[in-house]
């Protein structure tokens, strides 16, 4: 983002896009708030209404943050501002005044202007749930396919371009962070070119499961929960594992399957595994799943995860360099997700420290939280902590043990340097796997990179327990 107008337009059309605020809504409650600062923690959000500060610190300030945290990568909290009579103050100032504690007396509103709480949306009884908040965002053409979700993308358009014919059920199963649910959402956006709105309904299982629930708990007629579901054309069901070991919910669903089954109505559903590993779910479920199409989502390679970074980059008006784009790709390999928040937050980092220059060493700080967290990154950890165990007859456990004698010690000290040179793990990161502090990790790197140095013997036997690891 070239400045914070721009951050903050970003935001407010976010909120104009939400299927639940209304023009006039917008209108009333965002269309004049301004986003005055921004730092690390806080966004300082300018309100002209001082009564108006506190219906969206009641209201809407959860919704402005989970927008705003999305578009820069990490969390943050937003405080409102009034600007009301402090037309002479600059930005800078107000925020000061406001963080130096100076309160400004309330006004009276006027009830005509301003209702006691915002105006509540029209509702259906059972509303729609959770459609994308800005629709333009999921389609097939900024889905970017490669060797790993090209077959299911295919399944997906055939199904928007010729619904309940070849491919239904379709199943899709995955990780989490694929495409899975950008696919659903493409598929009903095409679909919606061509059918009205109530026709084609997408819900996730514990959506289903809540609205459900909502409708015994509150004693309306089931009749109206089943005719909603069971009176489109299309259902996409997202997350369907929700579901498993609730079987007042798998027996409604059951039926939901069967009338738009037999209707020869079209059913997509995700998941994050096949119907088989999923042991809470009813035998009847899984041979209705089974019976249709099943197709997985695999993480991206490494040429489809650059090209996914190359269209987020140009999608969020964000240029990062080759290297940059590069490093992410190789150590960010299972979740896509993941790879638009290192862009986002590698952006938010530069945006906030007067921006800085985006380099490859500003990317590796970037990520180290996601590194640690990534599988991959402890599946190598495994592998180095059991080559040198082998090595040198030392157990995992010993080495993660308090002892100190010399053949443990040795081990200890051999993880510790190998896995500094193999990993992106930090100090920290290698001091928490074998419970010491920072200051004795480095204290083993530092001696075992001079015994390395000067004695041939061992630098031998660390490189052919490295060319092991790599085997």
């Amino acid at each position: 983002m070239d400045s914070l107008q721009e951050l903050w337009n970003h935001v407010l059309n976010t909120v104009l896009d939400n299927p639940d605020i209304s023009q006039a809504s917008f209108n009333l409650w965002f269309k004049d708030l301004t986003l005055l600062r921004l730092t690390e923690d806080i966004a300082y959000v300018g309100t002209p209404v001082e009564f108006k500060r506190q219906i969206l610190t009641k209201r809407y300030s959860k919704m402005l943050e989970e927008i705003l945290g999305e578009l820069i990568g990490f969390d943050i909290k937003i405080a409102f501002i009034s600007t009301e009579d402090s037309s002479d103050k600059t930005p800078d100032e107000l925020v000061d005044d406001f963080i130096h504690g100076i309160e400004r007396e309330t006004p009276k509103p006027n009830p005509d202007l301003y209702p006691e709480e915002p105006p509540e949306e029209p509702s259906e009884a059972l509303p729609i749930p959770n459609r994308p908040k800005n629709k333009q965002e999921y389609t097939f053409s900024n889905f970017i396919a490669g060797n790993t979700n090209k077959f299911a993308r295919n399944l997906c358009m055939a199904v928007a371009k010729n619904p309940a014919t070849d491919y239904n059920p379709l199943f899709i199963y995955g990780d989490s962070g694929l495409g899975k649910t950008h696919l659903l959402f493409a598929t009903m956006n095409e679909l919606l070119k061509t059918s009205s709105p109530e026709k084609v309904l997408y819900v996730r299982g514990e959506d289903f499961t809540n609205q459900m629930v909502d409708s015994l708990t509150t004693k309306r007629p089931m009749q109206f929960f089943r005719e909603k579901y069971r009176n489109v054309n299309v259902l996409l069901v997202d997350d369907i594992q929700f579901i498993s070991g609730k079987l007042g919910v798998q027996e409604e669903f059951f039926h939901t399957f069967e009338a738009l089954y037999q209707d020869s109505k079209q059913i997509i559903i995700s998941s994050d595994r096949p119907p088989k590993d999923m042991p809470q779910l009813e035998n009847r479920l899984k041979t209705r799943f089974e019976m249709g199409v099943i197709v997985d989502i695999q993480p991206p390679d490494l040429e489809l995860r650059i090209a996914i970074l190359k269209s987020k980059c140009k999608d969020m008006g964000i240029e990062l360099p080759m290297d940059v784009i590069i490093y992410f790709a190789e150590q960010i390999k299972d979740n896509i997700r993941q790879l638009e928040g290192a862009i986002k937050k590698i952006n938010a980092f530069s945006f906030l420290n007067g921006g800085i220059k985006i380099d490859l060493a500003l990317a590796k700080s970037c990520i180290q939280d996601i590194l640690s967290e990534n599988e991959p990154m402890s599946v190598t950890v495994e592998k180095i902590l059991v080559t040198v165990s082998n090595k040198y007859g030392v157990s995992i456990d010993e080495m993660k043990s308090k002892k100190r004698t010399k053949e443990i010690s040795a081990a200890r000290h051999c993880a510790t340097y190998i896995l500094r040179k193999l990993t992106d793990l930090s100090l920290n990161d290698i001091a928490r796997i074998f419970s010491q502090n920072h200051s004795s990790v480095l204290f083993a790197i530092n001696s075992m990179e001079r015994e390395v140095k000067n004695n041939p013997s061992l630098e031998h036997e660390i490189t052919t327990v490295i060319n092991e690891i790599k085997a």
